[in-house]
């Protein structure tokens, strides 16, 4: 992926996402959002933190699977798929 600039260089578009994320706690568009951007900045650990809040929040949350499967291991993946079902059941 390409980088998009980090965290904080574009605070209009971090703070948009993160504004929406604590507004409408029903949504996980923001989030997963918020995961492409680290993602694009390389930041796979807050990446996996924003997709697994939207999924969390809304099992359908359109997140790159696909892209997830070339980017994180397998047993990394198993553990961020078997968290994210975790907190959506808890919920």
């Amino acid at each position: 992926m390409q980088k998009a600039g980090t965290f904080g260089q574009n605070p209009f578009t971090d703070a948009a996402f993160e504004s929406a994320a604590r507004a409408d706690a029903t949504r996980g568009f923001p989030r997963a959002k918020l995961g492409d951007i680290a993602a694009w900045n390389g930041d796979m650990d807050l990446a996996l933190g924003w997709f697994g809040k939207a999924l969390a929040v809304d099992p359908q949350s359109q997140i790159d699977h696909g892209w997830l499967r070339t980017a994180v291991d397998a047993d990394r993946r198993r553990a961020f798929y078997a968290d994210a079902r975790g907190e959506y059941e808890a919920r």
